[in-house]
């Protein structure tokens, strides 16, 4: 890329992060803009796929990733509300030579890329909410809710799945609710049997009843063991954020239980004994016509809006900000970004929009992992008219 300054990201989550790393590596300044006023630690746990771990290993953190996440389940068993056992599943796991699945919390993952930004020497800025975009033909300038400016060459939006970026350079393309609900749970390993608990450490339950899907798996990493959970249900229109989102945790837990009512086995006594619980209304995104507009372009769930139900938010967004890292440093900004939407939205749209909340969740995910095209950090593009470019996967 010919220009040259400081590369501006908005957002300091785990796609934020993982661009300004991947701009250093590619011979970039760049500087985090957080929304947060503080660093939070939040979220639950999710999968790394292969792909994603590529990604990781390419920056060299793969190993600290690995200390601090643990092999996620290899089977799912299905059950009724009744807890009759109906099916089980294999996950067709890694062919030797490949990577195994890994289960990481959201602040363990996030934990280890701030620690390598802050090695890279990457300024991260907390408290700064973006309110508006300025571009000039020679650098982009980003205005805060504080009242404070920055300038830069150019701004990437990592700012999810309500991207306050996305909403400036598409306006038209709002974000939609999906018809799903679901509540993240958290509660402690000492509320389940020991033969339940040994079981959950090779297979995650899904419990399938009639107003309601409740995934259960087993969190063991570094000493500290947790059941995670997610009760998942739909309804056609959205639910007020006063009885869902804001509603007082001992409340929603009284009506959660209401809601599994006469189900048998592990899923009323985690929702009674939960540690904490974390409503969310599922939203999704129609197609975008591009990934960027000017000097601004999007990465992570600012475009895909992947259901976190996959567990693949993530991993596309590491394969996102390494890519498009890998473009920057090989073409001016225009092109960079032309290729980056090029060579990976079809095959990544394809797989976001599998919104798969049924029992047939689990078994997709590592099928959909495996799909997601490598990330090449060391090849080169010499592209001519006798060397056109190929789009990637």
């Amino acid at each position: 890329m010919t220009d040259s300054g400081k590369i501006l990201v908005v957002g300091g989550g785990i796609a934020g992060l993982t661009m300004s790393i991947c701009l250093d590596m590619a011979g970039f300044e760049s500087e985090v803009y957080e929304a947060y006023p503080v660093y939070k630690e939040a979220g639950s746990s999710f999968v790394l796929v292969p792909s994603g771990q590529e990604v990781l290993a390419s920056m060299g953190i793969l190993e600290e990733v690995r200390e601090n996440s643990f092999t996620a389940a290899s089977s799912t068993r299905f059950f009724t509300s009744e807890n009759e056992v109906i099916g089980r599943m294999e996950w067709n796991q890694s062919a030797p030579g490949t990577r195994e699945l890994l289960s990481i919390g959201r602040a363990e993952l996030l934990n280890v890329l701030l620690a390598e930004a802050k090695r890279r020497k990457i300024r991260v800025n907390y408290g700064k909410k973006l309110y508006s975009v300025v571009e000039s033909p020679h650098d982009v300038k980003a205005v805060f809710e504080d009242g404070t400016a920055t300038h830069g060459t150019l701004l990437i939006g990592a700012d999810g799945t309500k991207s306050r970026t996305r909403s400036l350079i598409f306006p038209h393309i709002p974000l939609k609710y999906s018809g799903v609900w679901c509540v993240f749970g958290k509660s402690s390993p000492q509320c389940l049997p020991g033969d339940e608990l040994a079981a959950l450490r090779t297979s995650m339950n899904s419990y399938e009843g009639r107003t309601a899907t409740c995934f259960v798996t087993y969190d063991g990493k570094r000493g500290h063991q947790s059941i995670s959970w997610v009760l998942v249900g739909t309804v056609d229109r959205k639910i007020p954020a006063k009885s869902f989102e804001q509603k007082p945790r001992g409340a929603l837990r009284s009506e959660l239980l209401t809601l599994v009512q006469g189900w048998k086995g592990a899923v009323p006594t985690l929702i009674k004994e939960a540690n904490t619980l974390t409503p969310v209304q599922l939203n999704c995104l129609d197609a975008l016509p591009a990934w960027s507009s000017g000097r601004i372009a999007l990465i992570g769930d600012a475009i895909h809006a992947a259901s976190p139900l996959l567990g693949l938010g993530a991993t596309f967004a590491l394969g996102d900000a390494m890519y498009l890292s890998k473009m920057l440093r090989e073409h001016d900004y225009p092109d960079a970004y032309y290729y980056y939407h090029l060579d990976r939205h079809a095959q990544l749209r394809s797989i976001s929009t599998q919104q798969a909340f049924t029992l047939g969740a689990s078994a997709t995910l590592f099928d959909f992992g495996q799909s997601l095209p490598a990330v090449d950090w060391d090849g080169t593009d010499n592209l001519s008219l006798l060397n056109p470019p190929q789009p990637q996967g």
